[in-house]
């Protein structure tokens, strides 16, 4: 067990430290590296006090479009042995406009703000 901060929420968590995790919470929508609106979602949870979300192997991530931002789903990949991403029923992400599998180190390399750091003693 390790001592985890969110460095955009600043909120402490006590978590086993095998484990890359990124923030569970409601954060604000922010400015994305290519300067649009963007707001992250991590879709199996819906409550907005949400604990953090450990990263999967294989994380499915979809881009919902709307007038003023975008919204990044992020969700297990269910399947995650398949050798075919193809298949919608089994990979929601990869055939809908914007979706695409990430790997856990994609996934904290694209969202560095939320990755969960070790407090520093």
């Amino acid at each position: 067990m390790k001592l985890y901060y969110c460095p955009s929420c600043f909120r402490v968590y006590y978590l086993p430290k095998e484990y890359t995790y990124l923030c569970g919470r409601n954060h604000a929508p922010y400015i994305g590296s290519d300067g649009k609106v963007r707001h992250l979602a991590i879709s199996n949870k819906t409550e907005t006090n949400r604990p953090p979300w450990p990263i999967p192997m294989l994380s499915e991530e979809r881009d919902l479009y709307t007038e003023t931002t975008i919204e990044s789903w992020l969700d297990d990949c269910p399947n995650p042995e398949d050798t075919d991403m193809s298949d919608v029923r089994r990979h929601f992400g990869y055939g809908a406009p914007g979706g695409r599998h990430l790997t856990r180190e994609q996934v904290a390399e694209k969202y560095p703000r939320f990755v969960l750091m070790p407090v520093q003693t």
